[in-house]
């Protein structure tokens, strides 16, 4: 049974579900209506399919491995798999943090998962969602993956070409040239804005909407072949009179150009 859930604001802003795939993001979104008092539901993927995804092919085991995770940014993982006397189940993270379920809601009945000081995986096994971790708790079997329980220190690597044309080719972007991305944020130093890029995928997907943008617009101004802008490497449409050559896109062009070209 579907159950109300709470989404914050924060939800969509997440570095770490920023860097994942548009499906893996709405299964974790629609977990949480699955998911008991406690944030737990049996690890079931066609089951999952079939209650979040009923109309769409989707890969649900290929998204659940991808948020079990260990998190880029963040501490842990979205979800811990685990498995108590032979059954499967799933405990979304930081569950009690993000959501109030109302005080009437059945309690759960599947056992809860523990992590001890030694990174071992432990359940009470009377499945009445109140046990506890501790010397007579009875140790489950591993999780589903090999997951290291750590906290990893967040690295930006800067993609490569060959990064980039798999990603192109990913989303669908076929109007994407990996050199001038490379050569626009390597000449920003890999910043955006003043800050340090996180997510180069993020990038890329941001690089493909301001893209799709400029075609929408209606415009008397045709791209200069090579010329990209430089506030924001999108296709260059306009050049500066002076002294040095300042390349600009519409969105960037001066206020009065883009009046006269653009309407």
């Amino acid at each position: 049974m579907g159950r109300i859930r709470y989404m914050k604001p924060d939800f969509f802003k997440d570095e770490d579900l920023g860097c994942l795939p548009f499906e893996t993001r709405l299964l974790f979104a629609g977990m949480w209506t699955i998911a008991d008092k406690e944030g737990r539901l049996e690890d079931r993927p066609i089951r999952i399919k079939a209650e979040i995804f009923p109309y769409d092919d989707v890969d649900v085991e290929k998204n659940l491995v991808l948020l079990a995770n260990t998190k880029t940014y963040g501490n842990g993982a979205f979800i811990d798999r685990y498995v108590v006397d032979g059954k499967q189940f799933i405990q979304i993270s930081n569950w009690e943090k993000h959501q109030k379920p109302h005080h009437t809601e059945k309690g759960s009945i599947i056992p809860p998962v523990f992590i001890d000081n030694d990174c071992n995986i432990k359940g009470d096994g009377k499945g009445n969602g109140k046990g506890k971790c501790s010397q007579s708790g009875s140790v489950v079997n591993p999780p589903l993956f090999n997951r290291e329980i750590t906290v990893k220190s967040p690295s930006f690597v800067k993609p490569t070409i060959e990064d980039l044309n798999k990603y192109k080719e990913e989303i669908g972007f076929t109007a994407f040239d990996p050199h001038s991305f490379l050569d626009f944020y390597e000449s920003k130093g890999w910043l955006v804005g003043k800050n340090k890029m996180k997510c180069w995928k993020a990038a890329v997907r941001t690089w493909q909407r301001r893209s799709a943008g400029e075609v929408q617009k209606k415009s008397r101004l045709l791209a200069l072949p090579g010329k990209t802008c430089g506030k924001c490497g999108m296709p260059a449409v306009y050049k500066s009179a002076g002294e040095f050559d300042h390349y600009y896109c519409e969105e960037h062009m001066p206020a009065k150009v883009r009046e006269k070209y653009c309407g």
